[in-house]
């Protein structure tokens, strides 16, 4: 299961998208899953992976109006 939370910082302005539609949310690559998620108005998101071992947290990076990150290990199923 994944939760994300977004962190609001005050409002600006951002830069268009710099990537197409399809290449936001979460893709499975080798060995995890990319997460792509359009969130001008925020200073910080985090992914919460929740599974057998518990809660864990990734602090996803931001790149202009995107945040994003390779979360290694992540699977479907």
């Amino acid at each position: 299961r994944l939760v994300l939370v977004a962190l609001r910082a005050p409002l600006r302005r951002a830069a268009p998208w710099p990537r197409r539609m399809s290449e936001m949310g979460v893709t499975l690559a080798p060995g995890g899953a990319r997460v792509v998620i359009p969130a001008p108005e925020v200073e910080r998101v985090e992914l919460c992976v929740f599974d057998e071992g518990g809660e864990h947290r990734h602090t996803l990076h931001r790149q202009g109006p995107l945040h994003e990150a390779f979360i290694p290990g992540l699977a479907a199923g």
